[in-house]
């Protein structure tokens, strides 16, 4: 029946995946969702492949949108969405995106943490901007580490190691901390906004 050979793709497509075959995963879900789009399992596996493994952000987007008709609000989507923001260099937007969903969840940590790497590595190139933006990593840096509970192997990493050793290099250029407050949220946002 075609519900056995649509499920035996999807099975079929999470093995490559785990395998590191991409690109042939995603063929199985590309072909799982030509008989069934609205199969939101699917369709959140098949997004999560193109934005975090095969760098196809455009078709990423297309189904983002579709998700975030069918499940409104959708944190998991909306995460999705920023990451992709991040990969297509809109990192405005994407800073945007994952202060929207703090602002929403705000113990949702990893959209701190993710902000923290924006402001700490993707948007300075010089001296000069990590001055400008290496406060509010720092400040992102410590809002992640207050909020998140270490559930899986990144976050336990980044807590204990990748976090701290960029907390010390912030702390190199531009000196201690003046506040041991916990940050707000509105001390997250774009340098100057």
């Amino acid at each position: 029946s075609s519900d056995v050979c649509s499920s035996d793709l999807v099975e079929r497509a999470e093995v490559l995946a785990e395998l590191g075959r991409f690109e042939e995963a995603a063929v199985g879900f590309r072909a799982h969702l030509a008989r069934d789009a609205r199969d939101i399992g699917v369709a959140r596996a098949y997004v999560e492949l193109l934005v975090y493994r095969l760098n196809r952000i455009d078709e990423a987007f297309e189904w983002l949108d579709m998700l975030q008709q069918q499940v409104p609000g959708d944190v998991d989507v909306r995460m999705d969405r920023a990451a992709a923001l991040w990969r297509a260099n809109r990192a405005r937007e994407a800073v945007d995106a994952y202060l929207a969903v703090l602002a929403d969840w705000p113990d949702r940590a990893r959209a701190a943490w993710n902000l923290g790497l924006l402001y700490f590595d993707v948007i300075p190139k010089n001296e000069a901007e990590q001055r400008r933006f290496w406060p509010v990593a720092r400040a992102a840096f410590r809002y992640f580490l207050e909020r998140s509970r270490a559930e899986d192997a990144d976050e336990q990493f980044e807590r204990t190691l990748g976090v701290p050793f960029r907390l010390r290099r912030i702390e190199s250029l531009l000196g201690a901390s003046a506040s041991s407050a916990v940050p707000a949220l509105t001390d997250l946002r774009w340098p100057g906004s």
